[in-house]
């Protein structure tokens, strides 16, 4: 499987498979699949190439297939996981070193306190939890949500 010299790159592939007749299959380093004519749902890690030649040998066996290649992660996803881990914002000092493990800690907002960016419904329904209650009330730095 190579184009020019290059080796293809494999790609994770989801496989759903819906009726059809029964079947086993073994695609180049990926488990067995093993389809009883029902409902069968894996990924396999293949080349372009490896799934065109899945996709036609499962046609034979009738039933709805996709085949389709999977992406890890959504533009968003990986845009919220690199703010997750603090991407663009390592010189960042939260208010207190309490703040991270706080139930109202939330890094995606500008000012990570929750209780000072949420909507209000969500500020009284996580109020009435008892780690919020008594994350509020050991706050070292209220005055960051306290009106």
């Amino acid at each position: 499987m190579s184009r020019g010299g290059t080796k293809a790159a494999p790609k994770l592939f989801r496989l759903w498979v819906r009726s059809g007749k029964p079947f086993t299959v073994q695609p180049k380093h990926n488990p067995v699949v093993e389809h009883d004519g029902g409902t069968t749902a894996t990924h396999l890690v293949l080349t372009d190439e490896d799934a065109t030649s899945l996709r036609a040998l499962l046609a034979e066996y009738g039933g709805d297939v996709d085949l389709v290649y999977s992406t890890r992660q959504t533009p968003e996803q990986k845009s919220e996981r690199l703010a997750l881990l603090g991407a663009g914002r390592e010189d960042t000092v939260w208010p207190s070193a309490a703040c991270p493990e706080c139930a109202w800690f939330d890094p995606l907002l500008d000012q990570p306190c929750g209780r000072a960016a949420w909507l209000p419904e969500v500020i009284d329904t996580l109020a009435q939890s008892p780690k919020p209650q008594q994350d509020m009330e050991a706050c070292p730095v209220p005055h960051i949500w306290s009106p």
